[in-house]
C-alpha cells in the first residue's frame, strides 16, 4: 500500500512539473517573440488590448469606465468592470486564453473572452505589471489582491519561479483582504507598467 502512495505522490508532482514546464515553454516563446517582433502596429496594440478586455467585463447597466494614467515612471490603466473569477486570474498568470468558443447559428466559430493572449502585447510596456484587483465569485468573500506578473526571465526556470510568485500571493490572501460592500463602480481594476 505504501508503495501506491509514494507511486501517486510521484506521478501528481511529475504531473506539476510537466505542467509548470509548458506554462513556462509558452510564455517564453511568447516573449521571445514580442521581443523579436515589435512592429509599429505591436507597439500601438497594447492599448486597443487592454480596453478590449476591459469592454469584455462591462457591467450589463452601467458599461465601463477607464482610466489612464501617466506618472514619472508608470502607467496605470484602470478600469470599473467586473472583478475577476478564479479561473480569470488563474489563467492570466497562466497566460492561458480563457476565450470560450461557440458555434453561431450558421456554424461559424465565434470567439468570445477576456485576458486572452493579446494581453501578452502589453508587455512591450514593461515585462513586470502589477495588477491590483478583486476575485469575486460565488460561495466565496470577495477579495482584493496585488500580484505582480514577471515575464522577464529569459530560462524556463525563472519563469517557473515567477508564475509560482504570482500564484502565491493569491494562496496567502486571507481575511485581511476581504471586501465588504463590494461596488465594481467604487473597486476599480488596475494594470501598472513601470516605464
Amino acid at each position: 500500500m505504501n508503495n501506491i502512495i509514494e507511486l501517486e505522490t510521484l506521478l501528481r508532482a511529475s504531473e506539476q512539473k510537466a505542467l509548470n514546464t509548458q506554462t513556462a515553454n509558452k510564455i517564453l516563446t511568447d516573449m521571445d517573440n514580442l521581443r523579436r517582433k515589435t512592429s509599429l502596429a505591436n507597439q500601438r496594440r497594447w492599448i486597443w488590448e487592454l480596453i478590449q478586455n476591459a469592454k469584455d467585463v462591462a457591467l450589463e447597466d452601467d458599461g465601463v469606465n477607464i482610466q489612464i494614467e501617466f506618472t514619472d515612471d508608470n502607467l496605470i490603466f484602470s478600469h470599473t468592470g467586473k472583478p475577476f473569477t478564479v479561473d480569470n486570474i488563474t489563467f492570466l498568470i497562466e497566460q492561458v486564453s480563457s476565450k470560450d468558443r461557440f458555434k453561431e447559428d450558421d456554424n461559424t466559430v465565434k470567439t468570445t473572452g477576456k485576458y486572452g493572449t493579446g494581453f501578452l502585447t502589453t508587455h512591450l510596456l514593461s515585462e513586470k505589471v502589477t495588477i491590483n484587483g478583486f476575485i469575486n465569485q460565488p460561495n466565496i468573500k470577495c477579495k482584493e489582491f496585488e500580484i505582480e506578473l514577471d515575464r522577464s526571465g529569459e530560462r524556463i526556470e525563472q519563469i517557473i519561479e515567477s508564475v509560482a510568485k504570482s500564484k502565491q500571493a493569491l494562496y496567502e490572501l486571507n481575511e485581511d483582504n476581504n471586501v465588504e460592500n463590494y461596488n465594481p463602480l467604487i473597486h476599480r481594476t488596475s494594470f501598472r507598467y513601470q516605464l
